[in-house]
Formats: C-alpha cells, sequence, structure tokens
C-alpha cells in the first residue's frame, strides 16, 4: 500500500498475454509477505506499509500512519538510540541488520528484530526501506528449553549443570573483583533407608519438601541446586 502511486512502472514480459508490470508483481508480493514491510521519507515519516504491518498494529488503512513518524504512535516511544540508528541510515547509507527492539502491540510488550536499508534515487538518499519480524515466541520458546535445561524436575532448583555454570560465574567474579562466597554442600541423613522403607513416592516427596526449606531459607540472597539424588548446594 502506498501513499503515492508509482505511475511509471516498467514490464515483465510472461511469455504470456497479458503482459504483467513489475510494479504488479512487486505490490502482490508485498502484500503476501508475512513480514511486516513498511517504507518511510528522509524525515523518518512512513510513506507506506504492507498489509501484515497494518495487521500488526490492529490498524485497517495505510493512511492512518501515512506521513507520521514512530514517536506519534503508542507502539514505540522512538528512543534515541532508534532514532540515531535511522539517521545513520538516513545520512551515511548505514543499513540496520537484525536490530533487536521491544515494541508495544496486541495490548503487550513484544519483541522484534528489524532490517532496514537506504533508498537511493540518482546516488541520492530519499528514504529508507524496511521490514521486521515478532520474535516474542521465539525468545519464550527459548526461555523454556533453558529452563528445562537448567531445571531439576523433581524440586525446581537449579540442577548439576546449572550449579557448574553458576559457580564458574562466581569464581570469575571472585578473580576479578574479590568479591568472596559461601558454598554450603547438603545431604539427608539416612535418604536411602526412607526410599527402602516406604518406597521412591515417598522419597520423592521428602526431597521436595527439603528442596522447598532449602528455597525458603536462601531466597534472594543465593543460590540453590540439586546436584543429585539427596545432595543440595548452596552458593551464597
Amino acid at each position: 500500500m502506498r501513499c503515492q502511486k508509482n505511475e511509471q512502472p516498467g514490464e515483465l514480459k510472461t511469455g504470456l498475454d497479458p503482459v504483467i508490470s513489475d510494479k504488479i508483481l512487486l505490490d502482490n508480493l508485498i502484500e503476501m509477505a508475512d513480514l511486516c514491510i513498511f517504507w518511510k521519507d528522509k524525515q523518518r515519516r512512513y510513506l507506506g506499509c504492507n498489509q501484515a504491518f497494518l495487521h500488526y498494529f490492529g490498524l485497517t488503512e495505510v493512511e492512518e500512519i501515512c506521513g507520521k513518524a514512530d514517536q506519534e504512535f503508542d507502539w514505540r516511544l522512538g528512543s534515541g538510540e532508534e532514532i540515531a540508528v535511522e539517521n545513520a541510515l538516513l545520512t551515511d547509507g548505514i543499513a540496520v541488520h537484525n536490530y533487536k527492539k521491544s515494541i508495544y502491540a496486541k495490548g503487550q510488550w513484544r519483541k522484534i528484530v528489524v532490517n532496514e536499508k537506504p533508498i537511493y534515487v540518482e546516488d541520492k538518499i530519499v528514504g529508507l526501506l524496511g521490514y521486521f519480524k515478532d520474535i516474542t515466541q521465539e525468545g519464550r520458546e527459548q526461555h523454556y528449553l533453558e529452563t528445562l535445561a537448567y531445571t531439576d524436575s523433581l524440586t525446581g532448583l537449579y540442577n548439576r549443570r546449572a550449579f557448574v555454570r553458576t559457580i564458574a560465574r562466581y569464581e570469575d567474579e571472585y578473580e576479578r573483583n574479590r568479591i568472596d562466597f559461601s558454598l554450603l554442600f547438603i545431604d539427608i541423613n539416612g535418604f536411602k533407608k526412607y526410599n527402602d522403607t516406604y518406597g521412591h513416592s515417598f522419597g520423592d516427596e521428602v526431597l521436595r519438601r527439603v528442596a522447598a526449606c532449602i528455597r525458603r531459607v536462601t531466597g534472594y540472597t543465593g543460590v540453590a541446586c540439586r546436584i543429585g539424588g539427596d545432595e543440595f548446594v548452596i552458593i551464597h
């Protein structure tokens, strides 16, 4: 969708009638794209966008954005960093590749990744063309996978893998800044007897209750891990 139409499209012969102009092909390609595509003038004001862009922000007509800059909308405040990035593109031709930012859309803050490049006419920059895609769900899935990888499924505490990664960070902080820490090892006396006498389901419940106690005592001032069996660690 455009605020102004291009009256001089080129043509591409398909070998069959009718002749299809490249303007028609381009317009259809832009509208078919799942990416949110937009273009702006040199003052960072919108000149047009595709249907995916409008749908993302709950808009119906391209005229709702034409002639306006990002900071005029609720979806983004137009931070100094974002303005500087686009100004560098429009002044020096520095393209934007995979620029990640937060944006307000669909009633919540979401994560997007943006790509933009300058538009040249007779070797002069007259505007920019860009697109973005939503990566909010990707971030959630990545966070979920990381949680699975570093969490003990029975107790909800960090597991041995998380302990190894975390203790390395504490050691590094000590080496660089001499910030010391305490390391506490805990095990449950006679735990094998509980399992042998009452069964593994009872033993699992014991582990969960001990883990809850450790988590409650540790609070926000330390890191609690189950490193195996009935063995726990607190880094404080």
